[in-house]
């Protein structure tokens, strides 16, 4: 009786690909974390790919991944600390403003020490109102609201304040994707390598 058995390698080309699908958008997670972009230390890269259609990544190449890395667990907890997707027209209420700058103050990592943050929304007269302490000195911002928009000086003042404590020269800086933003706090250096490697038009919040 014959027990002799044949091994053969299996062919390269689309067998090889469907072994791994996700290895575009690993090249492509594997280059962003060379840019001062990285998850969370507890996040792995099957976590970030699970559920996701393959086809995305190679669709909308850095951008998907970017916006996946944005975006949070199961448990809530944010993928990474480097990155942040904004939807621009999201001031609708009451406290939408804070959860928008406690996102930005993350992304900040100490250079927009607010304490004490608040906010209110009048939507009769479109107007909002946003209280924080700085330095031990109380600080208030009286914003319009045009269409839900976050207002642009708001934007400003953020960047202009993360920027001037910034420890290595890092700045707020933003692209656009589908009609919403990604967010980074990085140095001059990693944001030209960013937009470098992902072709994405890249621009420091003024």
């Amino acid at each position: 009786m014959d027990f002799s058995f044949s091994f053969k390698k299996p062919p390269s080309g689309s067998q090889a690909k469907k072994a791994n699908p996700f290895e575009q958008a690993e090249e492509q997670f594997n280059a962003i974390r060379g840019c001062g972009v990285t998850p969370r230390p507890a996040v792995t890269f099957a976590q970030l790919t699970e559920g996701q259609d393959p086809a995305a990544f190679e669709g909308a190449p850095y951008a998907h991944m970017l916006c996946v890395m944005a975006g949070t667990g199961s448990d809530g907890e944010p993928f990474s600390d480097d990155v942040l997707l904004v939807n621009p027209q999201c001031i609708s209420e009451s406290g939408s403003y804070s959860a928008l700058i406690t996102s930005v103050m993350r992304l900040a990592k100490g250079a927009l020490p607010f304490e004490d943050l608040a906010d209110s929304y009048d939507g009769d007269n479109n107007v909002a109102s946003i209280t924080f302490t700085l330095d031990s000195e109380g600080q208030q911002w009286d914003v319009a609201v045009e269409d839900n928009g976050v207002a642009p000086e708001v934007w400003s003042n953020l960047a202009t304040i993360a920027a001037s404590r910034a420890d290595s020269g890092e700045r707020l800086a933003w692209c656009e994707v589908d009609g919403q933003r990604l967010m980074v706090f990085l140095s001059e250096s990693d944001l030209s390598d960013l937009a470098q490697t992902t072709g994405m038009e890249w621009a420091a919040i003024e």
